[in-house]
């Protein structure tokens, strides 16, 4: 019925997403010209994921497109297995943060791509209403959503533990992410000082919302200067924060600077962490310090597992026989009008 490839970033690494990463102006273009019917593509901080339909032709399409990029460093799933995937990656069960929300918008951003791609035909879109019907039930049914509920509100519960209340952050981005992270920031006791945007009307949207002073991208020394962290959250193809560029200016702070990669491809260069100023954490980093929220909810985990096997085995056994009727071929003389045989007869 369905398969799909999926790269997660504690199993394959960053590098192998970065490498299949697509950014969101083109995927669109990309499910369009995968050119096997049905496609979706579903992208966060910490997985790539694309579902296709399960045939010769869709296998063949997507592993030439993966070998174009180095070849597929990903694990494939198929059928039960895929649909079963999917739930726990949309009911939060497979985030860094268990119980994460933030993928359930993720998962309709996708949904959406595909609709305006045209690649959502008839069995991805049942797929996918059942999916979401499973997992509206397990956050429905156990509290796996208790607390922060995303890599944002981990990374800042990370800072706020790190500079204690009044901590200065700034976001280097506009969407989503970033405003998350100033929202559970400002919730935990840290000041919201900078939003750094590529357009400076979004950045001051954002600042109206959760405070601070916004300015462009290209202001980046006046970032570093009057912060305390610096959260990149941009979907920047290039880096933002560079070691040979940025390295002075840190040093002059004579001050800790945090600074927090949650953007794929990274908006901050890793090798800004040998600075003896920085504390620099990335999302595989953030994730080996989520190891207090799983012990946390380690009953509703159970809870949700049970879950997922009878609501998720009872949905898939109807979406498998709705595949079934509709692709099965009729008998001979079944489904043929006899009316104008009778009537020559």
């Amino acid at each position: 019925m369905i398969c799909l490839w999926g790269v997660h970033i504690e199993r394959e690494g960053e590098e192998a997403i970065a490498r299949l990463y697509l950014p969101p102006a083109g995927v669109v273009p990309f499910l369009h010209g995968l050119g096997v019917g049905e496609a979706m593509l579903l992208q966060t901080c910490n997985r790539w994921e694309l579902v296709v339909p399960d045939s010769p032709r869709a296998m063949a399409r997507v592993g030439s497109w993966c070998e174009e990029r180095g070849g597929f460093p990903g694990r494939i799933y198929r059928g039960r297995e895929a649909f079963f995937h999917l739930c726990r990656v949309v009911a939060g069960m497979d985030s860094v943060v268990p119980g994460d929300t933030e993928i359930v918008s993720q998962f309709k951003t996708a949904w959406r791509q595909a609709q305006e791609a045209e690649t959502m035909g008839p069995v991805l879109l049942n797929v996918c209403q059942q999916v979401l019907g499973v997992a509206k039930r397990i956050r429905t049914c156990c509290t796996l959503s208790q607390g922060y509920r995303s890599v944002a509100g981990l990374a800042a519960w990370w800072m706020r533990e790190q500079l204690g209340a009044g901590g200065r952050i700034a976001v280097l981005g506009t969407g989503r992410v970033a405003r998350d992270v100033l929202r559970y920031g400002v919730q935990m006791g840290l000041t919201a000082a900078m939003v750094a945007g590529r357009r400076y009307e979004a950045a001051c949207a954002l600042t109206e919302e959760c405070g601070g002073e916004a300015v462009l991208l290209e202001d980046l020394p006046l970032v570093l200067e009057r912060t305390d962290a610096v959260v990149g959250a941009s979907a920047a193809p290039h880096l933002l924060l560079r070691r040979e560029e940025h390295a002075p200016l840190i040093a002059a702070r004579g001050r800790p600077l945090l600074l927090v990669d949650l953007a794929v491809p990274h908006d901050i260069d890793p090798g800004l962490a040998d600075l003896p100023q920085v504390t620099y954490v990335d999302v595989v980093e953030l994730g080996r310090r989520r190891q207090e929220v799983w012990e946390r909810r380690r009953d509703a985990l159970v809870r949700a597992e049970e879950i997922l096997e009878e609501e998720g085995s009872a949905r898939y056994a109807r979406l498998e026989a709705w595949y079934q009727r509709k692709h099965a071929r009729p008998r001979p003389g079944e489904g043929v009008d006899r009316t104008v045989e009778r009537r020559l007869a």
